[in-house]
């Protein structure tokens, strides 16, 4: 995932940032031999080649060069784009941009905890000294499951059926025995009350460890805001606004064992 690092004009969308060259002096650029290249400056960590428009959406995961200490954590590099016609360079433009382990960290970056995410209360609020806001647009605890899995609004009851598809296991743990679970990044979780009968909200692991510690990251309806916080966390939120919580549960939905262990059916 790629993000303006400077936080101007391309924070104002949701995804990564989009950038097009135009011809604006009505040359017939058919006729003249030309070439487009954006690539990384600081790193060498890759090329990134345009289609046949000439438009480059940076919308990808980073080179397998890019190497991530924390998957939480961006690295910043400068992404360049240079048109050589005929040979001569006639345009080099650059600009620092953030580079993401996934979406869900860049979606843990852009969206901080106790940041507004709904339409009601102005939209959603991104990280940073300007505090710039996308109006009229909501992110709550449906979507921004789907957002930060894969970059879509895809509500988190689609995406728990899609995933299940995948062959992603589910198991259902009190909050109690929860809290001893080791859990991992981007697993899913869902929060229940009264034994497992009553849907409260859904949830993704962003901190890895067990699952009284592991911070999960969502948008939420209630609050309206984005929530950086544990599981029992959000059930003590829930009973400062009069919910009674009978029997907590938790249902974690992760990859098989098969994909964690990096085997394939084939092997």
């Amino acid at each position: 995932m790629i993000r303006d690092a400077l936080g101007e004009d391309s924070r104002k969308n949701i995804n990564p940032v989009e950038a097009k060259l135009e011809n604006s002096n009505n040359v017939d650029m058919s006729k003249l031999k030309q070439k487009i290249e954006w690539l990384f400056l600081e790193d060498k960590a890759g090329t990134l080649t345009p289609n046949v428009n000439n438009k480059c959406k940076a919308d990808h995961l980073p080179p397998k060069t890019a190497e991530f200490t924390d998957p939480n954590e961006p690295k910043y590099d400068t992404l360049a784009v240079k048109l050589t016609i005929n040979n001569k360079i006639s345009i080099m433009d650059k600009k620092q941009v953030a580079l993401f382990k996934d979406h869900l960290a860049r979606d843990v970056a852009n969206f901080r905890h106790g940041k507004k995410c709904a339409a009601s209360v102005g939209g959603i609020q991104l990280a940073g000294a300007d505090d710039l806001q996308v109006k009229e647009v909501s992110l709550t605890c449906g979507p921004s499951m789907g957002h930060a899995h894969e970059g879509t609004s895809l509500d988190a009851g689609l995406l728990w059926a899609k995933l299940k598809g995948e062959k992603w296991e589910e198991k259902e743990f009190t909050l109690e025995s929860y809290q001893k679970e080791q859990v991992e990044r981007t697993w899913k979780i869902w929060l229940y009350n009264n034994n497992g009968t009553e849907k409260l909200h859904p949830a993704t692991i962003f901190e890895k460890g067990n699952g009284k510690n592991a911070k999960t990251y969502a948008g939420d309806s209630l609050s309206k805001e984005f929530r950086h916080e544990t599981a029992e966390s959000y059930f003590a939120f829930l009973r400062t606004k009069g919910w009674i919580i009978v029997n907590p549960s938790v249902k974690v939905l992760k990859p098989s064992s098969l994909e964690n262990k990096g085997v394939t059916e084939n092997e």
